[in-house]
């Protein structure tokens, strides 16, 4: 469930053998957040400001980042943004593709004008038109192609400054409440898998996710629970169980506090549409 460390719709995309690639137009904001997979960002128009692990900077029309599971950004948009975005899931990828990824490190960042952007571009339009084609060699079009989209992308960038002190603790932190959330875990728990006192850690998770964690924690199990609701028949108290919510009432209560309707009322909203 790690995915739900992303408080965020998911956008438009293809994927395929652990290659996804689509294009985001942010309006909004996006939260502190981490992914589950290798992220490649290219700006193709428009300016936002974005913090990586700590560091902030404003971004425009050719820059571009790439992240590992291990680091945290958030970004906002400043204009109108769009940009072209390649997951890559590690443990589905092609084994030429893992090879690039573990010679790298991680963070990158870079800019891509010209014919370089072009290029770059190039590849990944085709690499989405790859993984939608389906034809006999489907799987080794879409490896190859991801091969030279590294390629070109590692050679256009490089390693970015180390990361801000107690971000990784946090992504860490993020991940493992994403695989415990259905669990009865607490604030010590979640600390002592990042080797902090449960009082520091409070404080540093305050300070860099800018909630405390138990807001956090609240709010992940109410967006897994919005899941359930959804896309299951689970009776509504069943959803809360499975959620990890220890009473119906404390469910209902932190339902309505993050949605602004009951769950029984978001169930029937969103199945009359």
């Amino acid at each position: 469930m790690s995915e739900l460390v992303k408080t965020y719709r998911e956008y438009p995309s293809v994927k395929r053998y652990g290659i996804r690639c689509g294009m985001n137009a942010p309006k909004e904001s996006y939260p502190l957040h981490r992914h589950d997979y290798f992220e490649f960002e290219i700006i193709q128009s428009g300016m936002l400001t974005h913090e990586l692990n700590g560091v902030s900077e404003t971004l425009g029309p050719g820059d571009a980042v790439a992240l590992s599971p291990g680091d945290v950004h958030r970004f906002a948009p400043l204009s109108q943004v769009r940009i072209y975005n390649v997951g890559i899931y590690y443990k589905d990828a092609p084994d030429m593709v893992k090879q690039l990824l573990s010679s790298v490190k991680f963070p990158l960042r870079g800019q891509f004008l010209g014919e370089e952007a072009e290029t770059l571009i190039d590849l990944f339009e085709k690499n989405g038109q790859a993984i939608l084609s389906g034809g006999v060699y489907e799987y080794e079009t879409v490896a190859a192609y991801t091969v030279l989209f590294l390629t070109r992308f590692f050679s256009g960038t490089q390693c970015q400054a180390a990361e801000g002190v107690g971000y990784t603790h946090v992504a860490r932190a993020m991940a493992f409440i994403a695989d415990n959330l259905t669990t009865d875990v607490s604030l010590k728990d979640v600390a002592d898998s990042v080797y902090l006192t449960p009082g520091y850690f409070s404080k540093l998770f305050m300070r860099i996710s800018g909630k405390s964690f138990v807001r956090y924690l609240t709010e992940q199990r109410v967006a897994y629970a919005e899941h359930l609701l959804v896309s299951t028949d689970r009776s509504v108290t069943e959803v809360a169980f499975s959620a990890g919510f220890g009473s119906f009432s404390a469910f209902s209560r932190a339902f309505r506090a993050c949605r602004g309707m009951k769950p029984g009322e978001f169930r029937k909203l969103t199945r009359n549409r």
